[in-house]
């Protein structure tokens, strides 16, 4: 029961009042445990993250030929879109859904480490508004749907796999990373 008082207070004290304090104590008292945490967050993130919102447009390019969509307008329209596919068929998709999952692969290229749920500050500088550019959304509307996509990611096993396969594919594509 006492080890379990002090990690709380270690916990509190690590997310909220002194990290970096906490840190240098973790390092010099519990090397194991620092060392099991550096292991584990290695393990997690992707070794390669893109840095270059210029990018973003072959991402957006290489998302929509993955999920064989060849147009699609990224505004709220009574949320439904018409996707029209490659093969000239057409299915009728949610806006949000299709944003939303958009918006977690971009977060796993770009700060993959707030959509794991390691930070919990804001999403990167920048990344609102050069998403909201390229894809002609307000960043209000953004911004709402990257709080969303990173909550279904952590909460959905099947958006989290979809994510994860799109984001395979982009990688694995060759000219993204």
């Amino acid at each position: 029961m006492e080890q379990l008082k002090n990690y709380s207070y270690f916990y509190s004290a690590m997310t909220f009042s002194y990290p970096v304090l906490t840190l240098s104590i973790l390092h010099r008292d519990y090397p194991d445990v620092a060392g099991q945490i550096a292991q584990q967050i290695h393990s997690a993130l992707p070794e390669q993250r893109l840095l270059d919102y210029g990018m973003l447009h072959h991402v957006i390019d290489h998302f929509k030929s993955v999920t064989e969509i060849d147009q699609v307008s990224w505004q709220q329209q009574k949320d439904r879109i018409v996707c029209v596919l490659s093969n000239d068929d057409h299915r009728l998709c949610k806006i949000t859904e299709v944003r939303e999952m958009l918006i977690a692969v971009v977060m796993k290229l770009y700060h993959p480490e707030r959509l794991l749920g390691y930070e919990t500050s804001r999403v990167k500088p920048g990344l609102v508004k050069a998403l909201a550019d390229e894809i002609c959304c307000s960043r209000k509307l953004l911004s709402k749907n990257f709080v969303a996509a990173i909550t279904r990611y952590k909460a959905y096993k099947g958006f989290k796999t979809e994510v994860d396969w799109l984001y395979e594919r982009i990688k694995n594509s060759g000219e993204i990373l």
